[in-house]
This record gives structure tokens, sequence and C-alpha cells, in this order.
């Protein structure tokens, strides 16, 4: 059984696809699934078995990448309360974000997710950078600012997960920063980063 393409678009030189796929909203681009699909399934298995998300705490989730809000629907689905920040360059993909629901505590912002990061005031329990474009990460994740940006934006103790598509990553970026855990591989492609508390 094929996906049946409900939509299709290019955006920055790249053709998206809007699929419907044994009653998932796939968004793929020529070479890797950008949102439900194998990337749901991998996001599903890492935030179920590694991280916890307890029902008394109001967690403060940064997401970088929304794309079709999958990796939203799985926290939101575990703790109703927990606030979650999305940000979402591609503005084609607004009108397919809520097709199965909106989550209730939830804001996107359609921007590039470089430029917000510049211009962070807030802090977070989890930041999760899922950035790329097909199958390229952007150059500027690979820069010092960026990582010191999000170091400084987390709380004592957060937690970073970085999809790094397949080991496509330069490591050499997040030296410098402390983590109580340097590195977990999850599933192939995602890092699980812990901030190590200074105090």
């Amino acid at each position: 059984m094929k996906p049946k393409v409900l939509d299709s678009f290019v955006f920055e030189d790249i053709e998206y696809k809007i699929a419907l796929y044994k009653n998932n909203i796939l968004l793929n681009t020529k070479n890797a699934n950008q949102s439900n699909g194998s990337l749901y399934i991998a996001f599903k298995l890492l935030l179920d078995n590694y991280i916890n998300f307890p029902k008394d705490k109001n967690l403060n989730i940064l997401i970088l990448g929304y794309g079709l809000g999958s990796v939203d629907r799985i926290i939101t689905n575990k703790n109703k309360n927990i606030k979650i920040t999305g940000v979402e360059k591609n503005i084609f993909l607004k009108p397919w974000m809520y097709a199965y629901e909106k989550p209730n505590n939830s804001e996107v912002f359609f921007e590039d997710a470089i430029q917000f990061v510049k211009n962070i005031k807030d802090s977070y329990d989890i930041v999760i950078i899922d950035l790329f474009e097909d199958t390229n990460i952007p150059d500027s994740i690979h820069q010092f600012h960026f990582w010191d940006k999000i170091y400084n934006t987390i709380n004592q103790d957060g937690l970073i997960i970085w999809n790094v598509l397949q080991k496509k990553y330069d490591l050499n970026v997040i030296k410098g920063f402390i983590f109580d855990k340097k590195i977990n591989i999850i599933t192939g492609n995602l890092f699980l980063l812990k901030r190590k508390n200074e105090i």
C-alpha cells in the first residue's frame, strides 16, 4: 500500500509532500520522512523510555522544527499541562498541522529557528532540535553561538534532544559545554544530552 499524496509544494528549493498512509498524515521529502512515519516512531521510543513527564510538574518545552506537530502530540498525550513552544519556518505546513487535533497548551511561531534562538528570553526544561532540510542539517547548528544560546536557555538538569540525521553531525560543537551524560545514542539518530547541575 503506497501513501496517498494529499498535497505537494516547493519551499526553499525542496519539494515536500503531504501524504496519507494508514490513517496518518506524513510529511516527506525526496530522501527523508520529516513528520510522523519512521521519525515519529524514533521520537516516541525515546520519549516513552528515557524521559519522565511528571503529572505534577508543568514543564516548558521548546521544539525547533515543529513540522506537523507529531512530537508535540506524543508529549501532550503524557501530560496535557505541559507548555510547548514550536518553531517552524515552513508556512505551507500551517493548514496541515492540526489535521488530527490542536494541542491545548501549544504555540507555534512561523519563523526561522536560528533567528528565534538568537532572541530567546524564556527558559526551558527540554529543548528538541529537529532541524533539517531534506537530509541536510543547517550549517548554523554547527556553530558555537547556537549551542551557547541553547545551553544557557535550558534550566539546570534540563534536557536537549538532538536529531542528528543518521550521524551527519559534528560533535566538536558541544565541546566545552557541561553535560551529566555526554552523549546517549538512541535509535541511531537521536542524541539525548542532559545539562549538568553546576551549583
